[in-house]
């Protein structure tokens, strides 16, 4: 069975509040899928991201199920460029954008290997 591997890439700048509430939920409901890696570029956020990140996540990081990456140049949100950076970091052969609020879903990593497994031409 043809298992690609996914990378889920989000961007956060002070969005903290969502990121406690999604990002270790949608982490456990993949982890039914080995061939997944979870981007986390923090764009300089300033309401504490980095310490939660180092606290709360590390064991995700020690498994290498998450990657964190930060930045300190931007002083506002861009999206494009802030989604640009974060894709170029992943290593997946599937990039899908999850963004800060997202939940999702138990299984979404099986499903996306099934969509372009039927069909690769996918965006």
């Amino acid at each position: 069975m043809t298992m690609f591997k996914i990378s889920f890439c989000t961007t956060c700048m002070n969005r903290l509040s969502h990121l406690k509430q999604t990002l270790k939920r949608n982490i456990l409901d993949n982890e039914d899928y080995p061939n997944l890696e979870f981007i986390l570029l923090d764009y300089n956020s300033t309401d504490g991201l980095k310490e939660y990140v180092r606290s709360e996540l590390h064991t995700f990081i020690t498994s290498k199920k998450l990657v964190y990456y930060r930045t300190e140049e931007p002083k506002k949100y861009n999206m494009s460029h802030s989604r640009n950076l974060a894709y170029k970091l992943a290593t997946g052969d599937i990039v899908c954008n999850i963004d800060a609020d997202n939940f999702t879903g138990a299984g979404f990593a099986t499903y996306i290997n099934g969509v372009f497994k039927k069909n690769g031409n996918v965006f």
